[in-house]
């Protein structure tokens, strides 16, 4: 079972989480890896399953479960599925 974590704009956070949403409908957000590797460049971070998650609220409701790698460190490579039970139906996301 996992947490609902919410980040707010330049707050640092653990590097293993799964962007559900972000806020003004954005499709991308950047995220500023140099703790982890050194680089100052930001990172493009997608949001998975936006269309089955558009809101907030929909995260919040979220049934269902997610299968991914555990934690490691390589910040280029992860595989996810995402499993959304929704009307006696299960939809899933691959994270690649």
């Amino acid at each position: 079972m996992g947490d609902l974590v919410k980040i707010d704009k330049d707050q640092e956070f653990p590097a293993d989480l799964l962007l559900l949403h972000a806020s003004g409908g954005k499709d991308i957000v950047y995220v500023d890896t140099m703790n982890l590797d050194g680089e100052t460049n930001l990172k493009e971070k997608y949001i998975f399953a936006k269309d089955q998650l558009p809101t907030l609220q929909a995260c919040c409701d979220f049934q269902g479960h997610l299968v991914c790698d555990p934690p490691h460190e390589s910040l280029e490579e992860w595989d996810g599925n995402i499993h959304i039970n929704s009307k006696g139906s299960n939809q899933v996301f691959n994270s690649k």
